[in-house]
């Protein structure tokens, strides 16, 4: 197990964690189509998803997209989520 100072170079440590319904992924897909797709995931990460299991790989970035905002964003802080990109190395997930 990693434990973590509370505090790193005077900044406070956090985590971010998030889940999401692959039916409230499909239900926005349905209700908005591109419109939905373009406003919260980047052309790459919509490339990415196409084919099988396109809304389970899209609730899966937009689940990391949340959890980076809560791991980085300060309180009612606007944090778009095209601003974060979920991009992979082989079967790794990356952010950007």
């Amino acid at each position: 197990m990693i434990t973590l100072p509370g505090e790193v170079d005077g900044h406070r440590v956090r985590v971010g964690c998030d889940v999401v319904a692959i039916e409230d992924v499909q239900d926005s897909l349905a209700a908005f189509g591109d419109r939905y797709l373009r406003k919260v995931f980047t052309a790459s990460e919509i490339n990415d998803c196409r084919g099988r299991n396109r809304v389970h790989r899209l609730a899966a970035r937009f689940a990391a997209k949340e959890a980076v905002i809560k791991a980085f964003a300060e309180p009612d802080m606007p944090f778009p989520l095209r601003e974060i990109e979920v991009t992979r190395d082989g079967p790794l997930p990356l952010l950007r």
